[in-house]
């Protein structure tokens, strides 16, 4: 079973945002995900699509994106799909620095969320999220699923929040949010920062095999197998 059917809704920020997007969009295990990103980089896909965030339609993108898959992996079993977990990332907007909720469709939005906290102005908001300087995902995700399901009282069977932990004050964001849960009921919230990636470049696609290391030490650790525990624990109940 792949990690990704178990889940209604997929999100990210930053390369964190890429493979949302491609967890979301291919029947492929995470590790293939990754390798799927650096040989689209290696094609030029994402790396055109950056610098052309006006230039092509979305549809035009999303062709690109199903050629690079095509390329790399031979199988039908792979491509692209349509019933599958939504795809969000959350960058700020181009001009005015307002946060964006994009969904997979807006393909060149997309692509960018990788550089978005070079190329974006500032947003002016409090709880910030450090990958890209915006507000924190795992609070606009809340909103985001109450807005599909149209229900305010929607719980969650799992909230689960990986990251870095990067911005200074992130500890004392997802305590909030753990805090939000316990209080209105939201149901249940995980949330981990895998070590030793605060201190990659982590909107650079070269720390992309660093990153997959430290997962992979993480998950293998007493600490990560008890994460897993936990996750495991929630997703079969």
């Amino acid at each position: 079973e792949l990690v990704q059917n178990q889940f209604d809704v997929l999100a990210g920020t930053s390369t964190g945002g890429l493979l949302a997007i491609l967890l979301g969009q291919l029947r492929v295990p995470p590790n293939d995900a990754f390798e799927l990103i650096r040989n689209a980089l290696k094609t030029g896909v994402v790396h055109r699509v950056k610098r052309r965030l006006k230039g092509d339609s979305d549809k035009r993108l999303e062709e690109e994106a199903r050629n690079a898959v095509k390329e790399h992996w031979v199988s039908s079993d792979v491509l692209l799909y349509e019933e599958a977990p939504r795809g969000l990332v959350v960058l700020p907007g181009e001009s005015t620095g307002e946060i964006e909720v994009v969904h997979f469709q807006n393909g060149a939005k997309v692509a960018a969320t990788s550089s978005a906290g070079r190329h974006r102005p500032d947003p002016k908001i409090v709880d910030v999220d450090g990958g890209i300087g915006c507000i924190n995902l795992t609070k606009l995700l809340i909103k985001e699923v109450r807005r599909k399901y149209r229900d305010k009282s929607v719980r969650f069977r799992l909230l689960l929040s990986i990251g870095s932990g990067l911005d200074a004050n992130s500890a004392a964001i997802h305590e909030d949010i753990s805090n939000d849960f316990k209080a209105f009921d939201l149901g249940r919230y995980v949330r981990v920062d895998v070590p030793g990636i605060a201190g990659f470049d982590v909107d650079n696609r070269k720390a992309i095999p660093k990153i997959k290391e430290a997962t992979r030490i993480f998950l293998s650790s007493e600490q990560g197998e008890n994460f897993l525990a936990v996750v495991v624990e929630v997703l079969k109940s």
